[in-house]
């Protein structure tokens, strides 16, 4: 299905600015003029939504997602 996938490793590495980015630009590339985008709190650190179902160790603190928020939302054309 060609999926372009980003791990949290990846962010630890590049850092969210970099994995958006880089997500954008793959987008672009193959001509995607919208997107749906679900954000899923389990994918948050535990941390930040101690009331999940699903705690796992480790995930995108707040200011990471809005921050990614953000620039999803400035790369509209």
């Amino acid at each position: 299905h060609n999926i372009k996938t980003f791990t949290m490793s990846d962010i630890d590495k590049l850092g969210i600015k970099e994995v958006i980015e880089n997500t954008i630009e793959y987008l672009k590339s193959r001509n995607v003029d919208g997107v749906h985008l679900s954000l899923d709190v389990d994918a948050l650190d535990p941390l930040e939504t101690p009331g999940t179902g699903t705690r796992v160790l480790g995930g995108l603190t707040y200011r990471e997602s809005h921050f990614a928020l953000e620039l999803l939302h400035q790369s509209q054309s």
